[in-house]
């Protein structure tokens, strides 16, 4: 949530000139439903910015680096894993409306980050 409000005081143009601020009722939307519905067992992700006004959410296991990239307006996550040094990985989506859409997001990083 911190991180998330350091977010929230970007300015369009942040980026070169270009990037769009992410809403800061987009902001203000994640961190709530990010306190009440992220699995306090699990590791945080870094947090950043998307020049399309998003914020994109890292995580980094020794063998495994994943990202959920998260739209503000319509609360889906677009998920990616990479297997380090392979070509294994795993795609897919997920949409934070709904309890079901955390619990992928969860279990992508249970899976590939906390396992």
């Amino acid at each position: 949530p911190a991180r998330l409000e350091e977010l929230a005081l970007l300015k369009d143009g942040w980026l070169d000139g270009l990037g769009k601020a992410p809403a800061k009722d987009g902001i203000r939307w994640f961190s709530d439903a990010w306190i009440k519905t992220y699995p306090s067992d699990l590791p945080d992700p870094f947090t950043y910015p998307t020049s399309e006004g998003g914020i994109q959410l890292e995580w980094t296991s020794g063998k495994w680096e994943l990202s959920a990239e998260v739209n503000l307006e319509n609360h889906k996550a677009t998920l990616a894993a990479l297997k380090v040094g392979s070509d294994e990985s795993f795609d897919g989506e997920a949409d934070l409306n709904s309890a079901k859409g955390w619990d992928d997001l969860a279990k992508m990083v249970r899976t590939y980050v906390a396992a």
